[in-house]
């Protein structure tokens, strides 16, 4: 009996280390959100950047995490690369998202874009979240595209203990 219930604290204890250590791992913000871009030609010369965030690996109070909002900076060789527009991605980011103006990006060679919504329930996973198009100005300059996350925050919503929060989402380092 006494090695039936050593064995058996054994493995419950083993269980209890593993949880907790994935609670450790997701607070200290190894799992974070990434982006990921896939490119395609349009036609006369214009380059389409589909851009989602990924948070299949965040959690939040050991829940998946939504996305409410998000600012993303895509930089550029603008002598190479010329920023068109942005619009919108799927779900609740399928309205176009706020952008830098056309000219002041192209100047720059940078263009952020920024969007929120409120549902806390949704989206999760991998969110598209715009449509960047660019028009090349010299052969390979979409390979000088670079986006990166400055912010990503989930919605407000309730904590286990009741009150209001947001939470601001651990992103990938620059």
């Amino acid at each position: 009996m006494k090695i039936k219930t050593a064995s058996l604290l054994l493995v419950t204890l083993a269980v209890a280390a593993l949880a907790t250590a994935g609670e450790a791992q997701r607070a200290a913000g190894s799992n974070v959100a990434r982006t990921i871009v896939t490119s395609s030609a349009t036609g006369d010369g214009q380059t389409a950047a589909t851009i989602a965030v990924d948070l299949r690996n965040v959690w939040i109070e050991n829940h998946p995490a939504v996305l409410g909002g998000y600012v993303v900076r895509l930089d550029f060789d603008p002598k190479r690369l010329a920023f068109v527009e942005a619009g919108g991605g799927e779900g609740l980011f399928s309205d176009a998202p706020f952008a830098t103006n056309s000219a002041a990006a192209n100047h720059k060679g940078a263009v952020t874009i920024a969007a929120a919504q409120t549902n806390r329930d949704a989206p999760a996973g991998l969110v598209r979240i715009a449509r960047v198009v660019f028009r090349e100005l010299a052969p390979g300059g979409a390979r000088t595209l670079r986006v990166r996350i400055l912010s990503a925050a989930a919605p407000i919503g309730t904590s286990e203990n009741g009150p209001l929060v947001a939470h601001s989402l651990p992103v990938a380092a620059n």
